[in-house]
């Protein structure tokens, strides 16, 4: 009940604090997944108009946008330590410079080969698919455990 009273009148408990900044984590990288799903639609369209809504420079930097800013700022040391954030880290540099790659390739009007570049076969497919998986893998890592079912709390005292 105290805890109840705490909450209800503006205060957190450090359990309550520490749920919700887990939450908030798990919900950046879920975030990230529909963002990065939304590149390839956007590159796509770059190679039909020719221009892409970033230069390459631009989207080259994996510091450019909020899920890299995130990632350099935002992550602390604990999930900075694990092998999840290491892998996403690199992927997410790797996706910047493929990604990048295909800007360039729409910019010089190739479009043949910007077309290529978005096949899962390319470079920028197989580390849009394994980024993509890494993210998710990282999510499922933060999943909270989850609690024992009622009737597994209530077996009987053998």
């Amino acid at each position: 009940m105290g805890r109840q009273v705490a909450a209800g009148m503006g205060g957190t408990s450090g359990v309550d604090r520490a749920g919700a900044d887990r939450m908030a984590f798990r919900q950046e990288i879920a975030r990230a997944v529909l963002a990065y799903g939304q590149w390839r639609l956007d590159l796509y369209r770059s190679i039909v108009h020719g221009v892409g809504p970033l230069p390459p420079a631009v989207a080259r930097r994996d510091d450019a946008c909020a899920f890299g800013t995130w990632l350099r700022d935002e992550v602390g040391p604990a999930d900075r330590a694990t092998p999840e954030f290491e892998r996403v880290r690199e992927l997410h540099a790797s996706f910047h410079a493929s990604a990048a790659e295909v800007l360039s390739l729409a910019e010089r009007g190739a479009t043949a080969e910007a077309t290529a570049a978005l096949s899962p076969e390319s470079e920028y497919g197989r580390v849009s698919s394994s980024f993509t998986l890494a993210l998710m893998g990282w999510l499922a890592a933060t999943a909270p455990a989850p609690e024992a079912s009622a009737s597994e709390a209530r077996s009987p005292a053998g």
